[in-house]
């Protein structure tokens, strides 16, 4: 299983868990399971709509870095 294939299992699992109606958010995973969409453009869209101090928040909840990994580096 790829990391993207992953990750949209993971938000799938996530969503039934919470047993939240997403009508957009399963819209969106059906599109991109399906072939329909390309998991790379979706992110792409994601990061150019969220603004810098989302991306960072995300990539530290999901734990792909540090808190305030950049901010460490340059000190």
């Amino acid at each position: 299983m790829t990391p993207g294939q992953n990750f949209l299992r993971m938000a799938v699992e996530l969503q039934e868990e919470k047993k939240v109606e997403r009508r957009y958010t399963n819209l969106l995973l059906d599109l991109v399971q399906d072939g329909s969409l390309d998991k790379d453009h979706v992110i792409n869209a994601f990061i150019k709509y969220m603004s810098e101090d989302d991306v960072q928040d995300m990539m530290e909840y999901n734990e792909f870095i540090e808190p305030d990994q950049l901010d460490k580096e340059v000190e």
